[in-house]
């Protein structure tokens, strides 16, 4: 069985995944922003609780840390996906003038 060294990208499923990474990553950047820390006091638990707020809110911050790593790379992610896009776009544009004899 022989294989085949041509494959096809399908630029406007690609775009369709890069928007859908885009929303993902807005969703969580919101949900960084929702589980901010700072936003609860010691106040907020009560007196019969106000002995678990210092581990709530150190435990908090540490997924509001988590949180917005997985944001950061989501965003990363999604601006290599543009990036690759516009580079088989840029290849594709190369290959067809280059057949007619150049652009530009």
């Amino acid at each position: 069985m022989q294989q085949s060294s041509h494959f096809n990208i399908d630029l406007d499923e690609l775009r369709s995944h890069a928007a859908n990474v885009d929303r993902l990553m807005e969703r969580m950047r919101k949900a960084t922003e929702t589980c901010d820390p700072g936003a609860l006091t010691t106040e907020a638990f009560g007196v019969f609780l106000g002995f678990l707020a210092q581990k709530v809110l150190q435990e908090a911050g540490l997924s509001q840390d988590g949180l917005g790593k997985a944001a950061n790379s989501l965003m990363d992610m999604g601006q290599g996906l543009k990036q690759t896009i516009e580079q088989y776009e840029q290849v594709d544009l190369d290959t067809m003038f280059g057949f007619k004899g150049g652009r530009g």
